[in-house]
């Protein structure tokens, strides 16, 4: 069974250490970047059926919205 983490920062040492540990308990993390439109990124955690998002925090508010309007 796929378990998958979601990324979304810029390069930091956050992201590392994120994708390190997800790298000890076997998880595939999916990297998401400042160009993605909401659409794109909607797709990817539709089709990876991805329940957890590590981003930094300017990008909350956006994760938030995203999931009051149904995506995601």
């Amino acid at each position: 069974m796929w378990r998958f983490c979601g990324i979304w920062a810029r390069n930091r040492q956050e992201w590392l250490t994120t994708m390190l540990a997800g790298m000890h308990y076997k998880i595939t993390n999916v990297g998401f970047y400042d160009a993605m439109s909401v659409k794109a990124v909607d797709f990817i955690i539709e089709q990876t059926k991805l329940t957890t998002i590590f981003c930094e925090g300017g990008l909350v508010k956006k994760v938030i919205q995203m999931k009051k309007d149904g995506l995601a």
